[in-house]
């Protein structure tokens, strides 16, 4: 019989307790505390039966503790975390997907860690094998799980972890549920925790083809619009998360052509085979495939071409929808042909996408717009600023009003990637680099140092009021030419190089708290932003360089007009010398 309790809750001041009772005889971490009272709470253990089972002082594989519920054969794996931010888990959950499962379940890892939690867990498992029916990873933390279930972060890991799933079967040698949950620490939040519920949709079909190799799977196949309409309708903008642009012509049917001949179709003016004539067809993935005589069953379908399509049909679908039944059967008729992918093999399904949007040039920043690391930039400026980042090109276009304010922003304004991009390189004086946007989306080096882990903690208002510099660069041009023209002419030819300036320049200022409190919470250039970026300008840029260019191997290059010399980093250096030394500047950093 399960020992488990329904109800838990930990307290501060009980874990307190904990660290100060027992850290003596366990060391360990507040979390490892939180991990402690839980499991006895929970599944109404003893002390020592509890510790046994929680990693004390850091994991080897993100796991913080475990337990064998033998009454309900569920195996429990849990990672804890004292906090109120779900983003926390994203570095364990990684670790989980990377090396976790497999250092768990598979065979040839056994015997490599000297990690006493780990070898109990894989003891326990051995021992217990035929008893286990479901594998239920945890990650218990204080925040609110509806805002956990929301994250397009833990989505996509959640994901990656499914997808390890096969590596579990593989041990027990059949079919074993995983199931991932979110579970809040806090009662008063109202549910106990939030169960991720994969969305399927059955896809009926009279004659397939299918290729598949050992990772990897393709089936060609019909899909009706009533499919794609229902799947998007239900999804939203999740269906197109791994698409790497969002929206843009597919080079096929227009939008203009596929409404007229939905029109003509819809009116009996045209025979519904003809949509699949004219269509080229669209291209899905989904975490599971399963087959029966007439259908297969997709699991969590992502769309990986045919942006354009879906979203037409749906616009065309939302005006009609008052001929009720006749618009039903209509959608159940017409069909365009589908390619399903399902890979376990994340870069292969990039590769996949990209040769599917081959009809449109496609830029570096496009591959990268489904990175982890731009996917945790989107949340943390829509979560704590309310600002959309547009990761994807046309994202935000595609966002109607009742959307934006379900997400709870309330501008059409967005950071976009590439500009963010520059920003942090105009932040680490790499003027060379900003106007080279293709190379530093390519390079996995120069791309790392542009989008550094750090700039994932830091205070996101810094971040955006470094943001609006670009939008002033002109204004700043202009200010410095002010009365001495001729002088400063060369000035124009060099706004990478002041972009670097004027954001050291904002740094470097007395008032940079004031500033982020004021200007860093909305992407609007306000008036006094503006003022402010002029005096920095005037007062100091302006001296900046004229005291670095007056220098003779800069000299001579602007009197011949050559200047390239001026638009490198080592200019950028001996600029924020003359800095450090006429106004005590630094080089500074988020």
């Amino acid at each position: 019989m399960s020992r488990m309790s329904t109800t838990v809750l930990i307290r501060n001041q009980e874990i307190n307790n904990a660290c100060s009772g027992f850290s003596s005889k366990y060391s360990g971490r507040k979390e490892d505390y939180f991990a402690l009272l839980y499991l006895m709470k929970k599944f109404n253990l003893t002390l020592e039966e509890a510790a046994s089972q929680v990693c004390f002082g850091g994991n080897e594989c993100a796991i913080d503790a475990f337990y064998h519920d033998k009454g309900t054969r569920n195996l429990y794996l849990f990672q804890f975390k004292w906090s109120e931010n779900h983003l926390l888990f994203k570095d364990s959950f990684e670790k989980l997907v990377l090396i976790g499962i497999e250092r768990i379940f598979g065979h040839s890892m056994w015997r490599e860690t000297q990690n006493q939690l780990l070898i109990k867990l894989i003891s326990c498992i051995s021992e217990n094998k035929s008893v286990i029916d479901r594998i239920l990873i945890h990650f218990v933390y204080n925040g609110d799980p509806i805002k956990a279930e929301q994250s397009k972060v833990l989505d996509l890991l959640r994901e990656s972890l499914e997808s390890k799933k096969y590596i579990i079967d593989g041990y027990f040698g059949r079919q074993v549920d995983m199931i991932f949950q979110v579970v809040s620490n806090k009662k008063t939040l109202g549910h106990p925790f939030l169960k991720k519920q994969s969305a399927v949709y059955p896809v009926a079909f009279d004659r397939s083809l299918k290729v598949a190799s050992r990772n990897n799977e393709l089936i060609v196949t019909f899909v009706s619009l009533e499919d794609l309409y229902k799947m998007y309708s239900e999804l939203g903008e999740k269906f197109f998360e791994k698409n790497i642009r969002c929206g843009l012509n597919d080079g096929r049917m227009t939008s203009h052509e596929i409404k007229m001949s939905l029109n003509r179709i819809l009116a009996g003016e045209e025979p519904t085979e003809h949509f699949t004539f004219y269509h080229n067809g669209v291209t899905l993935t989904a975490q599971e495939l399963e087959f029966d005589s007439q259908s297969v069953r997709m699991t969590e379908p992502r769309l990986l071409n045919g942006v354009q399509t879906v979203k037409t049909i749906k616009e065309f679908v939302d005006r009609n929808k008052k001929r009720g039944i006749k618009l039903r059967k209509f959608l159940r008729n017409v069909n365009v042909m589908a390619r399903i992918v399902r890979s376990r093999d994340e870069e292969f399904l990039k590769r996949v996408t990209i040769n599917n949007n081959r009809q449109n040039p496609i830029m570096p920043w496009n591959l990268r717009a489904n990175d982890l690391i731009q996917l945790h930039l989107e949340e943390r400026l829509r979560d704590e600023l309310h600002i959309f980042y547009e990761r994807r090109e046309n994202s935000l276009r595609n966002l109607s009003d009742e959307e934006l304010e379900d997400m709870n922003i309330g501008t059409k304004k967005s950071i976009q990637i590439c500009k963010l991009a520059q920003t942090l390189l105009a932040l680490h004086g790499e003027v060379d680099r900003i106007s080279k946007m293709k190379e530093v989306f390519e390079s996995q080096r120069w791309y790392n140092d542009t989008f550094r882990e750090k700039y994932l903690t830091a205070d996101l208002r810094k971040l955006v009021l470094l943001y609006k510099v670009h939008y002033r660069i002109p204004a700043i041009v202009k200010e410095i030419q002010y009365l001495q023209h001729e002088k400063y002419s060369y000035v124009g030819k060099i706004r990478n190089l002041l972009w670097c300036l004027a954001i050291q320049g904002l740094l470097n200022d007395e008032g940079l708290t004031d500033h982020v409190q004021t200007y860093g919470t909305s992407l609007v250039t306000e008036a006094n932003f503006n003022y402010l970026l002029k005096s920095i300008a005037s007062i100091k840029l302006r001296l900046i360089l004229r005291d670095t260019f007056d220098d003779r191997k800069y000299q001579r290059c602007i009197d011949e007009s050559k200047y390239s010399f001026l638009k490198t980093k080592a200019a950028y250096n001996d600029c924020m010398k003359v800095a450090g030394t006429k106004f005590n500047w630094k080089i500074r950093d988020l």
